[in-house]
């Protein structure tokens, strides 16, 4: 729990400076002992990309570990972090395609199929 709580005093900048990777990293601590309330705001965290990456896999694993610790708040979470991956592939795919010079050969490199991010 002093984890979690160190976590949250450097979201909210509480007696230490505002520093929002600070309180990533002590979320994932208290997280990773299975601290509930930890793994849904680090879930929250990759979400919206508060002191680390953004990362929509991430922030359901957390959001889903919360839940199944019975975490009420963490399934609406869920459903919005899928929401807005969905959303985010359409942007994408309606985005023009750049042009390639016919019979050029294309290479993907990190993409994953039905990945999210």
């Amino acid at each position: 729990m002093a984890q979690y709580n160190l976590g949250v005093c450097y979201s909210h900048g509480r007696g230490v400076p505002q520093d929002e990777s600070e309180a990533a990293a002590w979320y994932e601590k208290a997280a990773a002992q299975g601290n509930s309330r930890a793994q849904y705001d680090l879930g929250v965290c990759f979400a919206n990309g508060d002191g680390v990456a953004p990362n929509f896999s991430e922030a359901v694993r957390w959001l889903r570990a919360a839940q199944a610790q019975g975490d009420r708040e963490a399934g609406d979470a869920i459903k919005a972090v899928l929401d807005r991956a969905r959303q985010k592939r359409a942007a994408a795919a309606e985005l023009p395609a750049p042009p390639v010079a016919i019979g050029a050969a294309v290479e993907l490199r990190g993409v994953k199929a039905g990945g999210l991010n």
